[in-house]
This record gives C-alpha cells, structure tokens and sequence, in this order.
C-alpha cells in the first residue's frame, strides 16, 4: 500500500515537472510573475509586463486562498468568482480593465501609465494582506 502512494506521488512529481517544461507560466508564482513584469518593464515592453502583473494579481489571489485562478477561465469569470467579495471584486476591476485595454485592445502604455498600473495592483496586494 505504501509503495502504490509513493509511485502515485513521483507520477505526480513527474506531470508537473513535464507541465512546466512545456508551459513555464503553469507553475508561475505571484512573486515570479511580479520578478517577470519588472525586467520586461525595464527594458521597454510594457504590454507584456501588464500581463505578468495581471498574470501576479490573480496567483497572489489564488495563493491567498482569496479567489481559485483557472488559466481557462477569462477575466470576467474570475472577477465573478468573486461576488460573494464585492470589495474585493472592485479592487481587482480596474487591474482586469487595464489588462484588457491593453493586452486586447489598442492602448499602448509608457512609463507613467505602467507605473500607475503598478499601483493599482500594489493596492490590491496591501489593502488584502
């Protein structure tokens, strides 16, 4: 009985370990996430350092137990995850409104507008500790 938990254990090791070699972003944490956005924002490509702060918005939610992320989910289905926590929901609107401009719409972002996009996910972060 012991050795059927202990291969089922290494089979499972063995899934994640191939998941995250053909997909690293489905074993992302919240901190790598944030360490990804940064060095894209430094050097310039502020589009794709919004989707990793996105991206580090709804892990750290997940990772606090505050709200399930499901990658196949899509940013509504996750905002409504969240009704029963409706300051929580509009905490998170403006992170997923921003993200949507500019991940599918046409809204390019400078320095100043990503700072400010930092800032709404950094208040998100501090008023749910």
């Amino acid at each position: 009985m012991v050795i059927f938990f202990w291969v089922r254990g290494l089979r499972r090791l063995k899934v994640a370990e191939l998941a995250a070699q053909e997909d690293p972003e489905a074993t992302l944490t919240s901190a790598e996430a944030v360490q990804q956005a940064s060095g894209l924002a430094r050097d310039g490509d502020y589009r794709r350092a919004v989707r990793y702060l996105y991206l580090a918005s709804l892990i750290w939610l997940d990772e606090r137990g505050a709200m399930r992320y499901e990658r196949t989910l899509t940013n509504r289905e996750h905002l409504a995850r969240l009704a029963d926590q409706p300051h929580l929901r509009e905490q998170l609107r403006p992170v997923v409104d921003t993200f949507d401009r500019v991940w599918y719409g046409s809204e390019q972002l400078d320095a100043e507008s990503f700072a400010a996009y930092e800032q709404q996910v950094r208040a998100l972060r501090q008023e749910n500790r």
